[in-house]
C-alpha cells in the first residue's frame, strides 16, 4: 500500500508535525494566570461590574477625611474605584479607597451598611479602614478588576514598605484545537518584586478575579485569576521582565497534542522507513 503514495505525500506526512509547531509559534495566544501570594501589599482599580459587599468587623473607617465610623459594617464598592490594601508583619490592615475619573463621575466611591442591610453613609472623595491586627476573626475581601501584588521598594526603609513576599504563578493554557484548559507550567516571584498580568498593552488586564484572606499570618494571603498574554514583574533597579509559559510546555503538556502524538508517533516511524526504503531503492509494501 505504501509503494502507491507518492514520495511528496509521504514528505508531507513527515514534516506535519514541524508545521503543527510553527503554527503555535506564530498564532498570539492568551493564557490563564493564577496567582497566589502571600503579600504585605495590594492594589485594584474595581472592575466594571458590581462585586460582591465586604463584611468587616473590627473595623474604624474614616469616610471623606471627616466623619468616623466604627464596624461592623458592610461595604458596597462602586465601579473603577482605586483601592490598596496593606498590611506590614502582623500589624493592623489598612485599606485605602479612593476615586478614579469614571468614578468622580458617578458621585460615590463606597456606599455602607450595616449588618441589617440599612444604609448608614457614603463615601464620595476617600474612604480609609483600619482593621484591628489582633482581632481573632478572618475577613475574606473579594477583589476583581486590574489587579497588581507587592510593590518595588524605593526610598522606603524594609521596616516600613510593605512588599511582596512569596507568589507562585500558574500558567493555564488552552488546548490548540478546542478550549479545554491545562496547566502549563509554574513560576515564582522573588520578595520585594511587583506583579501583574497583562494583556501586550500598558498596566494590567481589568478582569482580573480573586480574593484576598485576612488572617493570624503575616501579611495579606491572596489568590486570583486572569486571562492575558504575559505576566510582568517589576523589581528595584530595573526595568523588569515578563513570564508566560514556553512554547515546549504549552506543546507537551497539551493533552490534545500528546494522544495525537501518541497515535502518529508509529505512523511516523512507518513512513520514514518507507522513505528510506525507497532512498536506497528497497522499496516495502
Amino acid at each position: 500500500m505504501l509503494s502507491k503514495l507518492p514520495n511528496w505525500a509521504i514528505a508531507v506526512a513527515l514534516l506535519a508535525p514541524a508545521a503543527l509547531l510553527i503554527l503555535s509559534a506564530i498564532v498570539p495566544w492568551t493564557m490563564g494566570f493564577t496567582v497566589e501570594a502571600r503579600t504585605e501589599v495590594l492594589a485594584f482599580v474595581s472592575a466594571g461590574e458590581r462585586m460582591p459587599r465586604w463584611h468587616l468587623r473590627g473595623a474604624r473607617l474614616l469616610v471623606d477625611e471627616d466623619r468616623e465610623l466604627r464596624g461592623p459594617v458592610q461595604l458596597e464598592l462602586s465601579r473603577h474605584v482605586r483601592v490598596r490594601i496593606r498590611r506590614v508583619g502582623g500589624q493592623s490592615t489598612i485599606i485605602e479607597i479612593e476615586g478614579s475619573q469614571q468614578s468622580v463621575a458617578s458621585g460615590r466611591l463606597v456606599r455602607l451598611f450595616d449588618e441589617s442591610d440599612r444604609v448608614v453613609g457614603e463615601a464620595k472623595s476617600s474612604l480609609v479602614i483600619e482593621l484591628d491586627g489582633d482581632a481573632p476573626a478572618t475577613t475574606t475581601l473579594p477583589i476583581a478588576g486590574q489587579i497588581i501584588v507587592g510593590d518595588v521598594v524605593f526610598s522606603q526603609t524594609v521596616s516600613t514598605s510593605p512588599i511582596l513576599r512569596e507568589a507562585t504563578i500558574s500558567f493555564l493554557a488552552e488546548t490548540i484545537f478546542g478550549s479545554d484548559r491545562f496547566q502549563a507550567g509554574s513560576a515564582r516571584i522573588n520578595a520585594g518584586e511587583r506583579f501583574y498580568v497583562s494583556g501586550g498593552g500598558a498596566g494590567p488586564v481589568s478582569t482580573a478575579r480573586g480574593f484576598v484572606r485576612v488572617d493570624a499570618a503575616p501579611g495579606l494571603f491572596a489568590v486570583y485569576h486572569a486571562v492575558g498574554r504575559y505576566g510582568h514583574v517589576t523589581r528595584y533597579g530595573s526595568a523588569g521582565y515578563t513570564i508566560r509559559a514556553s512554547l515546549w510546555s504549552r506543546v507537551s503538556t497539551d493533552p490534545f497534542l500528546r494522544a495525537l502524538a501518541a497515535v502518529y508517533a508509529p505512523i511516523f516511524l512507518i513512513l520514514l522507513q518507507a522513505l528510506v526504503a525507497r532512498m536506497t531503492g528497497r522499496d516495502i509494501a
